[in-house]
Formats: structure tokens, C-alpha cells, sequence
């Protein structure tokens, strides 16, 4: 994880102060913050979930009156993360791209080594993110956690014109939610606020770039900064039987969030104009929750950003979990999903306080739908007491 971090501050040592004020284009990932490997694994469908794990605030924050009445401490410690493999040759090649560069005495030299870097990995596109709760509680009443969420992009896909586009954007704060049930406990309204603190800095590399700023460091000062307070409001309906066995058998719900009402701005302490706002984003779902024999299993599909126009595949998340009885101290659970039109796996493991999340997913690295497919593997570790 160190060599990450430094080859990542590699490439931003890159970034001469007027290229950081250029435009990246990278997708979004959802939701913006607190993202869960749990739901990964089913798709990243979410949002009628009951509240169970530390994932419900950032998703839907009705479900937090499922919780029980006893308080839960948590914690992710060492931090969830999420990658894909080729980003680990990319590491290697920053490496030997800083060493190759610093054997250049003319610019020619320089300009081959650079293109040479960037065409090796045309086409490729790579996201790390490292998110998770730092400490938070809960119950039925509320729920509080400090969360710290952090982006790391880089994007190689113009070959008539050699460069790369890289991006980082980081926030850390504090979020609260509440939520309480209605009409007999059927109808479960939710509410959260979060003040999150935001760093970012985005921009187009080119060779020239690199000949009049040949890795200087990267200023602190060129990056943007500010502070922001955002809020999401969540509904939940779990559907009553009325009577009616397969109702009662299948256990329907269904779900509308709008988060980040207004978009979430960085308004406050700003530098450098502050970090992009966290767009707003209204979304729907349901799902079903059949127990099978001592399996417990859950079927969703949530559509996402139902305000924004774009692809329709872009908006839909599906999936399924079986989490099955304890054998000994392990309670193990499987998912699986489709997340913007590609599939994806997980499996999670439950030991006394311990659980571990483990998922494989695919997610639209463009901004259109089949442009461009990224697989990553994530995982968390998270203690409960």
C-alpha cells in the first residue's frame, strides 16, 4: 500500500500549476462517499436493504431504524479498498518511468521517453479507492461515524495527441443520520447531514508539461480545498402481506433516496476555488427478502441518478445474497450481480466481531455506456461490538 501511494504522488509530481486548473473526465462512482464492498458484491444494489452492517447511512438512511436498540460500535481498520490488477503494473512502469526520465539530458530524449510511457498503457483506465468509517455507533435512533473516502483516477485514451488525465479527489469528515417508523412499522423515514472537508487537484499531462516542469514538486497550494456540508433524505415501504402467504413469504420493499440535496458545495475555507461539488442524485429500488429453509436471501434492483441524463444501463444495479447459518463460529454469504451492465461476485465471512467482504466487480470506466469495462477487487474488514 506505501508503494501505491508513493507512485501515485509520483504522477502528481507531474502536474505543473496551470494544467491543474485543466478538466478530467472520469465517471462517478456511487454513492460518492462511504461506498460499501458488501453491496459490490451484489451489484451495488442497495437501497432497500434493511439496516444490518455499517453500509446503510450512505445508502439509504431509512434503514437505520432496523437496527436494534442496543448500540453497535464499529470500525474498519486496516480501511477497505478497491482496485483493479492491471493498476499494479502501472505502479511497476511509474517507477521505471521517473528512472528513465531522469537519464534524459535533452528534450527529444524526454519527449520519447514520455510518449513511449503513455503508449504502453493507451486505452487503460485506473481507479483506486480507499474508504472507510474511521469509528462510528448506531442503533434504531441514529447512527454517527467519522468517514474518510479517497480517489485516485488515471486515464490514457488520446493517441493522436500523447497524455494521461489523472485525478485525485479526497474527503474526510463526519456524518450523522436518523431515522424513525411509521403506520406500523412498515414505513421507515430517514435523514442524514455530513460535513466532510474535500482536497482534489485533476488535469491533462502533456509532453510539454513534462520539459518545463520535469517532476517539480507538486505545491500544496495549486490544490483545491474547502469545506462542505451536504444532506440525503431516504424513504422505506416494506410492503405488508395483507393476508396473503406468498407476500408474506417473499417480504417486498421498496425505496426512494435523494441525496446530496441541492448538490453537496464546498462553500467554506476554500482554496483554489474549492473541490467539485458532490452532485445531487435521486434513486429508487426494490427488492424481495425470501427465506429459504436456514438461508436468508435478498434480490435487488435499484436505479440510480434517475435525475441525470445518460444511459439507462448506466443507471441499473441488480443483485442477490444468500447468507447462510453459522458452522461453528463462521457464518459465511455469497453475492452476485450486474452493476452497470457488467457482472459481479462477492462473498462475505462472519467470526464473532469479524466480518470480511470480499468482491469482484465490473463498473463503466467512460462516461457512456459499454465504452470502456473496469474489473476491481475490494475488500473490508470490519469490527463490530
Amino acid at each position: 500500500m506505501k508503494r501505491l501511494f508513493i507512485a501515485f504522488g509520483l504522477l502528481l509530481t507531474l502536474l505543473p500549476e496551470l494544467a491543474s486548473a485543466q478538466v478530467t473526465h472520469f465517471g462517478l462512482n456511487y454513492p460518492l462517499v462511504g461506498r460499501g464492498v458488501r453491496p459490490l458484491g451484489m451489484g451495488n444494489a442497495f437501497l432497500t436493504m434493511k439496516g444490518t452492517d455499517q453500509n446503510t447511512i450512505f445508502y439509504n438512511p431509512a434503514a437505520i431504524a432496523d437496527y436494534s436498540n442496543e448500540v453497535t460500535l464499529f470500525t474498519e481498520i486496516p480501511p477497505g479498498f478497491e482496485f483493479n490488477y492491471g493498476t499494479i503494473n502501472l505502479i511497476r512502469d511509474v517507477f521505471n518511468f521517473k528512472d528513465d526520465l531522469d537519464k534524459q539530458t535533452t528534450d527529444s530524449g524526454k519527449t520519447d521517453v514520455f510518449r513511449n510511457f503513455v503508449n504502453s498503457h493507451m486505452g487503460e483506465f485506473h481507479d483506486i479507492g480507499i474508504h472507510f468509517p474511521i469509528i462510528g455507533a448506531y442503533n434504531r435512533y441514529f447512527y454517527a461515524t467519522l468517514i474518510n473516502d479517497d480517489q485516485f483516477a488515471i486515464s490514457f485514451r488520446n493517441r493522436a495527441f500523447p497524455n494521461f488525465e489523472i485525478r485525485s479527489y479526497n474527503v474526510a469528515g463526519v456524518q450523522v443520520g436518523s431515522a424513525y417508523k411509521f403506520l406500523e412499522d412498515t414505513l421507515s423515514v430517514g435523514a442524514a447531514v455530513k460535513g466532510l472537508y474535500g482536497v482534489a487537484n485533476d488535469a491533462i499531462v502533456t509532453t510539454n508539461d513534462i520539459l518545463i516542469n520535469n517532476f517539480d514538486d507538486f505545491k500544496w497550494n495549486n490544490w483545491k480545498r474547502g469545506l462542505g456540508v451536504g444532506f440525503d433524505l431516504g424513504v422505506k415501504y416494506d410492503i405488508p402481506d395483507f393476508g396473503m402467504d406468498w407476500l408474506d413469504t417473499i417480504r417486498p420493499s421498496v425505496a426512494v433516496t435523494y441525496q446530496n440535496i441541492g448538490n453537496t458545495k464546498f462553500r467554506w475555507m476554500k482554496k483554489n476555488g474549492g473541490p467539485d461539488d458532490l452532485p445531487q442524485s435521486v434513486s429508487a429500488g426494490m427488492g424481495i427478502y425470501p427465506t429459504l429453509g436456514a438461508v436468508k436471501t435478498a434480490l435487488l434492483v435499484d436505479i440510480r441518478e434517475i435525475n441525470v441524463r445518460e444511459d439507462f444501463l448506466l443507471k441499473l444495479n441488480a443483485g442477490a445474497e444468500a447468507i447462510f447459518p453459522s458452522v461453528f463460529l463462521f457464518k459465511p454469504s455469497l453475492r452476485a450481480g450486474v452493476n452497470q451492465g457488467y457482472p459481479t461476485v462477492g462473498g462475505g465471512l462472519e467470526i464473532g466481531f469479524f466480518t470480511w467482504n470480499l468482491a469482484f466487480f465490473g463498473k463503466e470506466m467512460g462516461q457512456y455506456t459499454r465504452e470502456k469495462a473496469g474489473y476491481r477487487l475490494a475488500s473490508e474488514f470490519v469490527w463490530s461490538f
